[in-house]
């Protein structure tokens, strides 16, 4: 049968908030192409990690950490001598306002550490209160620690991106809830107006806002939206052109295409033919090396 959707990894953290594993576990993970509905991320030590995020190839050397977000399609595709975690955190430990830091700065997917940096000396102390499992408050006090995680990366997100959020802003609660939508209605709206109806706002209004507060219009990121989910079912699955433009929602067939070829600047079987040699086997994969165990003391 053709591959015609994308795997989607969910309720795998129903039972527990959070897991977190070596990176020489990776074995149990490294499947094709997929989205996990939690949070991954990669703490790396030691070593190169390779991973590929949206068709976007991500490198870590040395002390670095990198980020998966919900939804993302992700693969591993490679990792040298890696001395590092990875850990999985469901979006019921991430703090608002971080959810907010990665929805904008989401084209931030890895941040270079120093070798003592605090993320490792928080770590340290999240493995040594998952032993002491049992203790009283043990289970409020570790999701504080993942809490806690979530919130440096979040802030060193910010570093890399030289820029500055402004937390709590009506414009910006407006910006953030409009993302939201988008994400979750992209199918069935894809009309400034419909989200500023939802919003209880106008569209004149809510183009300038976001404008403001990004550069670009309202139009701009429910394009990029689509075009990114677009881009995801050509790459990733054997749909043709034809069933990807309706599968987002384009009953239009000319449509769609002169919409993705406007915006990407090539058609959709051009970026195909052009990508598909790219998507999955171009690492020899060995789990079965030695890794040393990790050891951020």
């Amino acid at each position: 049968m053709a591959n015609s959707s994308i795997p989607v990894h969910k309720d795998e953290l129903r039972n527990e908030l959070f897991q977190i594993h070596p990176i020489s576990a990776l074995e149990k993970f490294a499947e094709k192409s997929h989205r996990d509905d939690y949070y991954v991320f990669v703490i790396q030590k030691n070593g190169r990690f390779i991973f590929e995020i949206d068709f976007v190839e991500i490198e870590l050397k040395g002390p670095s950490a990198g980020f998966v977000l919900p939804g993302q399609v992700h693969n591993y595709l490679n990792h040298q001598s890696c001395d590092g975690l990875i850990i999985f955190i469901s979006p019921e430990l991430v703090p608002r306002q971080c959810l907010d830091i990665f929805d904008i700065y989401y084209n931030i997917r890895s941040i270079e550490l120093e070798n003592n940096d605090s993320v490792f000396k928080l770590i340290s102390v999240l493995e040594e209160t998952l032993i002491k499992k049992g203790n009283p408050g043990h289970v409020a006090l570790t999701n504080s620690l993942l809490a806690s995680f979530v919130q440096l990366i979040s802030a060193k997100i910010i570093e890399a991106s030289e820029s500055l959020v402004h937390i709590n802003n009506r414009k910006y609660n407006h910006f953030i809830n409009f993302k939201t939508l988008v994400k979750e209605r992209l199918i069935e709206r894809k009309q400034v107006k419909q989200y500023a109806s939802s919003l209880n706002i106008s569209a004149v209004y809510l183009n300038q806002l976001c404008k403001q507060l990004t550069g670009f219009s309202a139009s701009h990121w429910i394009n990029q939206e689509v075009l990114m989910e677009a881009k995801r079912l050509l790459y990733y699955t054997e749909l043709d052109v034809k069933q990807v433009g309706f599968k987002l929602g384009f009953d239009d067939y000319a449509y769609f295409s002169r919409f993705f070829k406007k915006h990407v600047g090539e058609t959709a079987t051009e970026f195909r033919f052009k990508n598909c040699a790219l998507s999955n086997h171009r690492y020899e994969k060995d789990y079965n090396q030695k890794i040393t165990p990790i050891n951020f003391a």
